[in-house]
């Protein structure tokens, strides 16, 4: 399951994502970065669809459609009208088009600016936006763990935090909302617990870097004292452009597979196999 969240705070927009991508044979593994910076001050999320939005994105992108000047509410026409021409065109020959959601979220000098797209290839795209403080999206997994979600978005109060604090908490909601509302689940269902956090301000966007632990009773480096040992990061390699996941105990990093790359469903590290993207959901 995937579950992508947006929350527009006084004077920043906080976004959280997973990295989580399903495979044909209904393996899970957190290898696909779904957030995409547009110009300096905005940023495109995806679920659902690989194949679909890889294809949408990249169309922008040759397009120009991520331009810094582009207004941001054109930028959300543009994509929803593109992936949509696409999804049609699948379903006319056919194919499956499955269908993707997306969230926007990004400056507009200083008003705050969030929308979420949904398309499915046979109704119109469904837009939602929202510029008010207390506004929130969120995309992705089924209509009750997106319920769920929602509900513990509005009940938070995270202004009194930090940027990076703000991001871990919303995180950490996100994390509360979804294990209530899939208990009754197999445990494999639930979101990665590799997250990607993004703060938005009207001075441009950043990454907060991610890492997760666990207990050094349970892994292999147990002659260090015990306490908690890093298992993995995700970070923004600037000079590259890229972001990084980095296994802590075997020593290996790999950039996320990305969508708007030439070979984007190359799995480094988990998964030895192309794939056809139409196959795989996010």
């Amino acid at each position: 399951m995937t579950i992508i969240a947006a929350s527009i705070e006084y004077k920043r927009i906080l976004l959280i994502a997973d990295c989580r991508v399903t495979l044909p044979d209904g393996q899970l593994h957190d290898a696909l970065q779904k957030v995409y910076p547009f110009g300096p001050h905005a940023v495109v999320a995806f679920s659902g669809s690989v194949g679909l939005a890889s294809s949408a994105l990249q169309e922008m992108v040759r397009g120009k459609g991520n331009k810094s000047k582009q207004k941001l509410d054109t930028l959300t026409r543009q994509l929803s009208r593109i992936t949509d021409r696409k999804a049609r065109h699948r379903c006319k020959k056919g194919e499956t088009a499955s269908g993707c959601s997306y969230i926007i979220a990004g400056y507009a000098g200083q008003t705050p600016y969030l929308a979420s797209v949904t398309v499915d290839g046979r109704r119109d795209p469904r837009i939602e936006m929202t510029r008010e403080v207390g506004g929130h999206s969120v995309i992705g997994s089924g209509e009750s763990e997106r319920d769920a979600c929602q509900h513990a978005i509005s009940g938070s109060d995270l202004e009194k935090f930090s940027d990076d604090q703000a991001a871990f908490a919303l995180s950490g909601f996100i994390d509360a909302a979804m294990s209530l509302s899939t208990m009754s689940k197999r445990f494999n269902t639930g979101i990665g617990d590799l997250k990607m956090h993004f703060v938005i301000r009207p001075e441009g966007w950043w990454f907060v870097p991610m890492h997760t632990e666990m207990f050094r009773g349970r892994i292999s480096d147990r002659n260090k004292p015990l306490g908690y040992a890093p298992v993995h990061s995700v970070v923004y390699d600037e000079p590259l452009s890229r972001f990084v996941l980095q296994e802590h105990q075997s020593g290996s990093s790999y950039p996320l597979a990305s969508a708007l790359s030439r070979n984007p469903y190359d799995l480094r590290g988990t998964v030895k196999a192309d794939f056809d993207p139409y196959t795989l959901r996010a």
